[in-house]
């Protein structure tokens, strides 16, 4: 058990230490873009691309869309909570077929890195079991987890119309399983898991942060981690979270940033580990720590030369390095 735990202790050591390296390979990240572009229609495009994509949507559903969306749009923009029904209607609408693939597109550099993030600390901790989708949607993470990473995934969002779609496209997946469920109630299971992951499921201005790191530790198994990404009212108050943390027994792993040019603008999220065991606290410099990882990395001259838009990533920044170095993932 002492062997065990000090191994745990290294590797969590060492991903902090070399949080810059946190990727894949070339020919992987290559290898996660394509599962996007094939099996979910999610492909790096410019602004004016998705505008061109949105108007062609059939006239009764894309009003209706751009309606839902740009009301929700002018709450947010105004820091105004977007009300439950308005909230639900547009990930309903969103699970479209004919809309999921662009709506989703237009977010490829944090999806791509976000997937690439935590298939790169899973394998470098040596993470395995089972895992939780929080906020799965229509199931292009939770089918990539369960397919490629070898886990029992369980996928859950508020959506049931996403969560239909989900059940349909991944349902040749047996170990893979997709539940509705919102945030705002009890969890249907008193299942636990290895591995938590939760993609911006909590709102601009939300109030739920602290029930979240609640629902989670509930949810964690002992020794279990808990990856978040984006999620900025939860980590943007490094005393809230120290508290909320350290009252539900959840220790701080590493904190880092995905992102890059979306085809418009160059932006990130921060992603945030947490584990359940002894550890660290949450630092409290924790707000300025996750977007290190833009300035002192070289990022900016590697996104300013001439290499391909879609490439302006961290995740190929990092990739690009491993390959230069041939550092070899433990």
């Amino acid at each position: 058990m002492s062997e065990t735990s000090n191994d745990w202790d290294e590797r969590l050591s060492r991903l902090r230490k070399e949080k810059h390296e946190i990727g894949l390979p070339l020919a992987e990240v290559r290898q996660v873009e394509a599962y996007l572009k094939s099996k979910w229609d999610i492909a790096f495009q410019s602004h004016e691309d998705w505008e061109d994509r949105l108007c062609e949507l059939p006239d009764e559903l894309g009003e209706e869309f751009v309606e839902v969306m740009n009301s929700r749009a002018d709450l947010i923009a105004d820091c105004l909570p977007v009300p439950p029904q308005i909230e639900k209607k547009f990930y309903d609408l969103l699970s479209h077929p004919d809309i999921n693939g662009i709506m989703h597109s237009q977010k490829t550099v944090c999806i791509l890195g976000g997937l690439v993030w935590v298939t790169a600390v899973i394998q470098r901790l040596g993470l395995s079991g089972s895992l939780l989708d929080l906020g799965c949607h229509t199931g292009y993470q939770s089918q990539w987890y369960a397919e490629h990473m070898g886990l029992d995934v369980t996928g859950v969002d508020f959506s049931l119309r996403a969560i239909d779609a989900a059940k349909d496209i991944c349902a040749s997946n047996g170990s893979l399983e997709f539940l509705e469920w919102d945030i705002s109630y009890p969890f249907p299971r008193q299942q636990t898991f290895d591995i938590v992951v939760c993609s911006d499921i909590l709102g601009e201005y939300s109030e739920q942060s602290n029930s979240l790191i609640e629902l989670v530790s509930d949810r964690l198994n002992d020794d279990g981690v808990f990856i978040s990404i984006g999620n900025e009212p939860m980590v943007t108050n490094a005393q809230a979270l120290q508290r909320e943390a350290s009252k539900h027994d959840l220790q701080f792993g590493v904190c880092d940033v995905i992102g890059g040019f979306d085809g418009d603008t160059f932006g990130g999220k921060p992603v945030l580990l947490l584990t359940k065991r002894k550890g660290l606290e949450v630092p409290e410099d924790i707000s300025r720590q996750f977007f290190t990882g833009w300035e002192t990395t070289g990022f900016p001259d590697f996104a300013n030369s001439t290499i391909p838009p879609s490439e302006k990533s961290l995740a190929y920044f990092r990739a690009y390095n491993i390959e230069k170095s041939g550092t070899e993932r433990s």
